[in-house]
This record gives structure tokens, C-alpha cells and sequence, in this order.
């Protein structure tokens, strides 16, 4: 019993790195450069991180964020409010 324990907190901070590790990558990307994104090896940490990515998201005439951000949250509030309606039914019903 005593050798399972340690397996079993190998096998789960093997599946959370796994689940992090993307996640991860994908913050280090977006504080790279356009030239250092698609470098050959690639590298973890960015050279020179930056925000620029970010800026130009929500300052570019072709990418609304306000609109798509406010979508999201109607979609998201109308979801909310119909679960609350729905299960607050289902449970009086119960």
C-alpha cells in the first residue's frame, strides 16, 4: 500500500502538467514577437516579451473586441438566467 501512494501522486502531477503545460505555452507565445513565434527550436520564454500582441488586438479596425466581448456576455447572461429558470422548476418539481 505504501509504494501506490507515491504512484499515485506521480500519475497526477503528470496529468495536471499536462493539462497546465498548454496552457502555459500559450501565455508565452502571446508575449513573443511575430518573428520569435515561429522560430525553429522554439524556446519556453520569450527573448524580449512584450505586450504588443495585446495592443493590437484591441486597437486593430478588423477585430472588434468590444462587440464580440459584449456578445459573450449577453450569450452568457441569457444561458445563465435560462439554467436558473429551468432548474429552479425542476427542482420545485421535485
Amino acid at each position: 500500500m505504501k509504494l501506490g501512494r507515491p504512484v499515485t501522486y506521480a500519475l497526477l502531477i503528470a496529468v495536471a502538467v499536462a493539462f497546465v503545460l498548454p496552457l502555459v505555452w500559450m501565455i508565452c507565445v502571446s508575449l513573443k514577437p511575430p518573428g520569435e513565434v515561429l522560430q525553429y527550436p522554439p524556446r519556453l520564454l520569450p527573448q524580449q516579451p512584450g505586450l504588443d500582441a495585446y495592443r493590437r488586438v484591441f486597437q486593430s479596425e478588423s477585430f472588434d473586441f468590444l462587440l464580440y466581448a459584449r456578445n459573450t456576455l449577453i450569450i452568457a447572461g441569457l444561458s445563465l438566467v435560462g439554467v436558473l429558470l429551468s432548474s429552479s422548476m425542476a427542482a420545485y418539481g421535485f
